[in-house]
C-alpha cells in the first residue's frame, strides 16, 4: 500500500476534475476524479481517500446526500475529511458546511496553490486511515 496522500474529486464538470486531478498527481498525490456522486461507493471498493473533493452543486445524489451515505457507509472504516468547491459561498452554504462537518469551503475558480496549500493542511496528519483504524479505545 502506498502511503501517498489519496484524494477523490467529484465535480459535474469533467475538464475540471481532470485537470485537478493532474496537476494533483504531479504534486505527488494519488488523485481518483469522478463526475457523478453515484459513482462514489463503487470507486471506494477500490480507492481509500484520505481526502474528499466535491462541487456544492451535484446532484443525484446531492453532496448532502454524499456526506451522509460516506458517514453511514460500512465500506469506509474512518473518517474522511471533506472540502466543497462553489462558486458563490452563500451563509446558508455555510451553515449547510457547519452542521455537515465539512472542513472548508473553496471558491471556484480555484487557485491552485491556495488549494494545494488547504489540501497539505488538512491532510497533514501524522497517521493514514488505515493506521487510525487499526486503533483501539482504551477508555
Amino acid at each position: 500500500m502506498s502511503n501517498k496522500t489519496q484524494i477523490i474529486i467529484i465535480d459535474e464538470d469533467k475538464d475540471f476534475v481532470d485537470a485537478i486531478s493532474e496537476r494533483l498527481k504531479a504534486c505527488g498525490f494519488l488523485s481518483a476524479g469522478i463526475t457523478n456522486g453515484a459513482q462514489l461507493f463503487q470507486l471506494l471498493s477500490k480507492f481509500k481517500p484520505d481526502l474528499l473533493i466535491f462541487s456544492s452543486k451535484l446532484k443525484n445524489p446531492t453532496w448532502i446526500e454524499i456526506i451522509e451515505r460516506v458517514k453511514n457507509s460500512s465500506v469506509i472504516n474512518h473518517e474522511i475529511p471533506i472540502i466543497a468547491t462553489c462558486y458563490e459561498v452563500s451563509p446558508g452554504l455555510i451553515q449547510l458546511v457547519k452542521v455537515h462537518g465539512l472542513k472548508k469551503i473553496l471558491k471556484k475558480p480555484i487557485i491552485f496553490q491556495d488549494f494545494l496549500k488547504t489540501i497539505n493542511e488538512i491532510t497533514a496528519s501524522p497517521e493514514k486511515p488505515e493506521d487510525r483504524s487499526q486503533k483501539t479505545d482504551d477508555r
